[in-house]
C-alpha cells in the first residue's frame, strides 16, 4: 500500500493508477499545496493514533484496503459472526481472532482445504463485538440450512421468513456462537458495506495498529499498481466518485477508460510500466 509520495511535479500533483480485477479499476489523484515544504509528506506511516487527524487517516487507510482486499479476492459468502460471551470474551478482538485464526488453520490442515476470510468487527455500545466478514467456496462443505424449529435469534428467524436462504457454519455454532452465511450477489456493494464498520469510535477503542481495524488471511491478492508518476494541470479526473482538498478519485470497468482523459501523456507513462508498446497502442486505438 502507498504510504507516502515524494514525486510530485513543479504542479504538485501525483496520479496512480490501479487494477483491482478484470472489470475494475480506479484512478487516484494527489495533490499538495506547492507552497509547503517539499519535504512534506502526505501519508503517514505511523499507526499510533495521536489526534484526530492521524485517526482520520488511520481509517481512511483501513478503509481502502479493506475495500481493495474485498475486490481483489474471490469470495462466496457474506458472513456475521458473534461470540456468546457465556463461552468466550465477547470485548477483545484480538483474543477471539487468535483463537479463530487457529481453528481455521487446523480445520485446512485436517480438511485439506483453503478457507480464506476477511474479517471487520462491529463494536457496540456495550463494548462487544460482532464481526462482518467474507469467505471464500471453501467453507461451503461446513455450512448447513437453518431449522426454523431451532431457537435462533429474531433477526435470523425475520432472514429466513422472508425467502432469503441463510445458512451457518455449525462448527463455529458450537466453540464461539450464532453466525449467519448468505451468498454474496454484489461484491461491490458488500465491499461498501464492510468499510462503513470502520468507524471513529471503533478506530477509538482500537490504539495499536491497522490490521486490528480488520484481520485477513495470509495471502489475499492485492490491487496491482499498474502507473504511478506526475499529473498535469489540465488532466485532473472530471466526474470524481470521491474528491477533497486532497485527492480525486475514480472507477471504471475498462482500462481504456482509465487513462482515456489523457491518452498521449499515458502512453508515454506506460511505456514505464508493466504495459508493452504494443498493448499501449492498441488501447489508445481503440479509444
Amino acid at each position: 500500500m502507498l504510504k507516502e509520495v515524494n514525486a510530485f511535479n513543479e504542479f504538485g500533483n501525483y496520479t496512480v493508477i490501479k487494477k483491482y480485477r478484470d472489470d475494475y479499476y480506479t484512478v487516484t489523484q494527489l495533490f499538495r499545496d506547492v507552497n509547503k515544504s517539499k519535504e512534506e509528506k502526505i501519508f503517514s506511516d505511523k499507526t499510533v493514533i495521536k489526534n484526530d487527524k492521524k485517526l482520520s487517516n488511520h481509517l481512511s487507510r483501513a478503509k481502502n484496503t479493506i475495500f481493495e482486499l474485498a475486490l481483489c479476492n474471490d469470495w462466496k459468502y457474506f458472513a456475521t459472526l458473534t461470540i456468546n460471551p457465556h463461552w468466550n470474551n465477547n470485548k477483545e478482538c484480538d483474543l477471539f481472532y487468535k483463537k479463530f485464526n487457529n481453528y481455521i488453520r487446523t480445520l485446512n490442515t485436517r480438511k485439506q482445504v483453503k478457507i480464506k476470510y476477511l474479517i471487520v468487527p462491529e463494536l457496540h455500545k456495550s463494548c462487544a463485538y460482532h464481526f462482518h466478514c467474507l469467505f471464500n467456496d471453501d467453507i461451503s462443505s461446513f455450512l448447513c440450512s437453518f431449522d426454523v424449529t431451532q431457537k435462533l435469534p429474531l433477526y435470523i428467524k425475520n432472514g429466513i421468513k422472508s425467502g432469503k436462504n441463510l445458512l451457518y457454519f455449525e462448527n463455529y455454532s458450537k466453540n464461539f456462537g450464532y453466525n449467519v452465511f448468505e451468498k454474496i450477489n454484489n461484491i461491490e456493494c458488500v465491499a461498501g458495506y464492510l468499510t462503513k464498520y470502520i468507524s471513529k469510535s471503533l478506530g477509538s477503542a482500537i490504539t495499536e495498529r491497522e490490521k486490528n481495524l480488520y484481520y485477513c488471511s495470509k495471502g489475499l491478492k492485492r490491487a496491482e499498481i499498474l502507473h504511478q508518476g506526475e499529473v498535469m494541470p489540465e488532466q485532473i479526473i472530471k466526474n470524481a466518485d470521491f474528491y477533497n482538498s486532497y485527492v480525486t478519485k475514480r472507477s471504471y470497468s475498462k482500462l481504456e477508460h482509465a487513462i482515456a482523459f489523457d491518452v498521449e501523456y499515458y502512453s508515454k507513462s506506460f511505456k514505464n510500466s508493466t504495459l508493452t508498446d504494443l498493448q499501449i497502442t492498441k488501447l489508445i486505438n481503440s479509444y
